[in-house]
Order: structure tokens, then sequence, then C-alpha cells
């Protein structure tokens, strides 16, 4: 079995944030972060085994993997948007995706290949939400700087990771009867992995470092 590669190392580094930072996060919906970066490190660490040690297909395990991070997700922006029209959207938008989740699997893409237009709907909506949620702060008044606030860095870390895997699909889709196309878009893919992963976690860490009950009571109040 090889290294852990760099963004595995992050990842790790962002559960045991987490962890260590469970008692500021308790009262806060970061909470929810420690077990979904528990899923994340296992899905990382387990779909590695079963790619480079019995070369076997990995792409099921990351199926599995999709519905955890859409909620996971879904719950930070339900916080994040404190206006009961932006929560019912992002509660719709989870309905919407548990359900198209199911009929892709089943009747689509199949179980045991990566379902993409799954990921895709959920780029759409965290995209959706993280310009939501930039905009009301951006527009309020009363925050002093949204550099402080974790929901800030959240926001950044899904426009990176969310916009950059969704251009991804867009390419490949449009280049996947091409077979040197697909070569190049493998090696895209790595690039991408290597950085927008590492990227997006490294984002979630400062989230995770700034947030305690009163940053979360301000921003309520503020935004």
């Amino acid at each position: 079995m090889s290294g852990l590669k760099i963004f595995q190392i992050v990842e790790i580094i962002c559960f045991l944030t987490a962890l260590l930072w469970a008692k500021r996060l308790r009262n806060t919906v970061f909470i929810w972060s420690v077990p979904y970066m528990l899923i994340v490190v296992f899905t990382d660490v387990v779909s590695g085994y079963l790619d480079v040690s019995i070369n076997n297909s990995n792409q099921w395990l990351f199926n599995l993997y999709l519905p955890f991070q859409h909620l996971f997700f879904a719950i930070l922006f339900y916080g994040a948007l404190n206006f009961t029209a932006s929560k019912r959207l992002v509660i719709f938008g989870a309905i919407f995706f548990f359900l198209f989740y199911f009929i892709n699997l089943i009747s689509l893409q199949g179980f045991y290949d990566f379902n993409n237009y799954s990921f895709v709907v959920t780029s759409f909506l965290m995209i959706l939400y993280s310009g939501q949620t930039l905009l009301r702060m951006v527009k309020s008044e009363k925050m002093d700087s949204i550099f402080n606030q974790p929901f800030f860095w959240v926001c950044a870390s899904c426009l990176i990771y969310f916009t950059g895997f969704s251009v991804f699909f867009a390419v490949y889709f449009y280049y996947k009867t091409s077979d040197n196309a697909l070569n190049q878009m493998q090696a895209l893919y790595h690039i991408m992995t290597r950085y927008i992963i590492t990227i997006h976690y490294l984002l979630l860490i400062v989230a995770l470092c700034l947030t305690d009950e009163r940053k979360i009571y301000d921003y309520y109040n503020n935004c």
C-alpha cells in the first residue's frame, strides 16, 4: 500500500481539528464535522486500499459517500441561511437530491460506476447556498469583517471544490467520446484531486478554528 497523499493528510488534520475543537463546536452546526470527517477519512483510506492493494474498483464506495457529503453541507447551510425561505430551499434541495440519488443509483449510472450526475446536483445546490450566504454577509452593515466568520470559509471551500469538479465533469462529458481526451481528463483529474481537495479541507480547517458559540451568535444577530 502506497503512502498517504497530501490531500489525505489534510483530511486527517481536519478530522483531528474537529475532534480537538469538539467542545467549542458542541452547540453549533459545526459539531457535525466530527462524524463527517471521520467518514471522509474512512472513505479515502478504504478506497486507497481497494485501488492499490487489491486492484479493485472503489467507485461504489464514493457512491455511498455522496449522501453523507450532501447532508453535511446541507446542515451547515441550513444553519447559515437564517431566513425561513432559505431554510426551506435547503430542505427541498436535500429531498430532491436524495430522490435523484436513488433513481440514479438504481436506474441510470448504477452502483459500481461513480454517480457523477448526483455529484453535479450536489454541486449546483452547494454553489447556490454558498452564493446566498456570501451575499447576506457582504450586504450586512453590522458585520465588522466577514473573514472572521467561519461560514465565510465554508462558502469559499465549497465554491472552490464544487465549482472546480463541476467544470471538470462538464468537460469530461463533452470529450468522453475521444480516447485521447479521456487520457488527458484522467491526468487533469489527478491534478485536481491533489490541489482542489487539499484547498477544500484547508479552508474547512480555518472555519473550524474560527468557530465558537459567540461568533455564531454574532453571525445570527448581524446577518
